[in-house]
């Protein structure tokens, strides 16, 4: 494991999933380095961490939830988790966005946000949603208390009108009762404005509560009991619920995860019913087959989309029962490709109309003559958008796209006329 050519040990626990809370599921892989011979093995331990260090790892049930919690126009990642391992409590574990909004880069700052230890909390799932109507964004979650375990939805309002500042109040509980295992997700299903809920109940059905206001409170009533057709089923328990617009047409659509690691995407949901849905599960890439398939993403999980990649479709991000997070991030139904993937029309192009262009990476695009005459000051063009680019007053010819992306140079043809 240390590159010295000696056959060295790694122990994993035989748990798939914590069976007592004193568990701590984030350390969980122990590395022993060999000191002695391949022949004559002397292992050392040296830690308990092993890759985990260096990866995502709550330990287990990682919720993630995406705000610019900072205010300086990125996305940072918000982590909930079950427990500290050993501890009765959890937190939140917080990861500052220190790239750019076209190229994230999240660095860990603390697994203690918001001192949220303090609380007594545990099986805390986040969410970041405007819960009084001032147009902030605030920090709703669902926990369970360590004093009484009951397991309750909460508010801590947002007082800044940039980033997150939650201080100097507790968080404010929301009269509804739900489950230990059941999620709670809230979003403005019927568009009135005011903040409902969607939840999965640990019998496999969705419910959707309606809040009849008035704004700014909380009275929450049922709407539909068996929500998009989605009752009582002994094949799902407690389903993870997210909306967003993942297929950017301007409608939003609610991404479903199950306990078999499965994310299902249903379009337009505030236009289906029951009888109606278009539904399509997320399938991800296999490198090896160069095929999509549907994939266990690790058990039970908790899917969340964002804009992490200014310019491109909304990655999901995937929160897992053991801890950690993938994220998926759409090709546009084509497998990863290590050339570059260009489209340009019309061609032949007519001046007046201009020409569209879309590629698969940020890229650099300039327009050259057959000489290689600049004609027009590169461009910068973010990846997955149709940039549409008006073309210079020069003769009706042949002339070249030189395209330039990741130090490589790409060139293509372009009649003008």
């Amino acid at each position: 494991m240390n590159g010295d050519n000696l056959l060295d040990i790694v122990v994993s626990a035989h748990v798939f999933a914590k069976d007592h809370l004193q568990i701590n599921l984030s350390e969980s892989n122990w590395l022993y380095v060999n000191t002695g011979t391949n022949e004559l093995p002397v292992f050392s331990f040296q830690q308990r961490d092993f890759l985990q260090r260096e990866m995502i790892d709550v330990g287990d049930n990682a919720v993630p939830a995406f705000m610019d919690t900072d205010g300086d126009g990125d996305l940072d990642l918000v982590v909930g988790q079950m427990n500290t391992g050993g501890e009765l409590t959890g937190s939140l574990t917080y990861f500052q966005n220190i790239g750019t909004r076209s190229a994230p880069a999240f660095k860990l700052i603390t697994d203690d946000y918001l001192n949220f230890r303090a609380h007594g909390f545990y099986n805390i799932k986040p969410q970041f949603y405007d819960a009084n109507g001032d147009g902030k964004p605030d920090l709703v979650f669902s926990a369970t208390s360590s004093q009484d375990q009951v397991t309750r939805l909460y508010v801590l309002y947002n007082k800044a009108s940039s980033g997150l500042d939650v201080s100097g109040q507790s968080p404010v509980p929301i009269a509804f009762d739900m489950l230990f295992t059941e999620n709670v997700h809230m979003t403005d299903v019927d568009m009135d404005g005011l903040p409902d809920l969607i939840v999965g109940r640990t019998n496999g059905s969705l419910q959707y509560w309606h809040n009849d206001g008035p704004a700014g409170s909380f009275n929450l009533n049922v709407g539909e009991a068996d929500y998009l057709g989605f009752g009582p089923s002994v094949e799902r328990q407690s389903l993870t619920i997210h909306a967003a617009d993942v297929t950017d047409d301007g409608r939003t659509d609610l991404l479903v995860g199950d306990q078999y690691g499965r994310v299902t995407v249903i379009s337009d949901f505030r236009e289906s019913n029951g009888d109606v849905l278009i539904i399509n599960t997320i399938d991800v890439y296999d490198p090896i087959t160069e095929t999509y398939s549907t994939r266990n993403l690790g058990g039970r999980i908790w899917p969340a989309a964002a804009r992490l990649f200014e310019g491109s479709p909304q990655i999901v991000a995937v929160g897992t029962l053991m801890g950690g997070i993938s994220i998926l991030r759409s090709d546009g139904g084509l497998p990863p490709s290590p050339e570059l993937r260009l489209m340009v029309y019309p061609n032949p192009a007519r001046i007046s109309d201009g020409i569209t262009i879309w590629t698969d990476r940020q890229v650099e695009v300039q327009l050259v003559s057959m000489l290689g005459q600049e004609l027009t000051t590169p461009v910068v063009l973010e990846p997955f958008v149709d940039h549409k680019l008006p073309l210079p007053r020069v003769a009706s010819g042949l002339y070249l796209l030189r395209v330039t992306e990741g130090g490589r140079n790409y060139t293509r043809r372009l009649v003008i006329f």
